[in-house]
């Protein structure tokens, strides 16, 4: 156990991993948003 807690807990890395997620969040509902779209769009046609 104690070698997952070896690493200390940094701000900075926190502040990086969260960005990140933020930013995989905000690619993946852009993602959604232009399937969606495109599906949508072709159903309508």
């Amino acid at each position: 156990m104690n070698e997952s807690t070896e690493a200390p807990v940094r701000p900075h890395t926190f502040i990086e991993d969260h960005a990140d997620l933020q930013q995989g969040m905000l690619l993946a509902l852009l993602a959604a948003l232009v399937v969606f779209t495109l599906y949508y769009g072709r159903k309508k046609k």
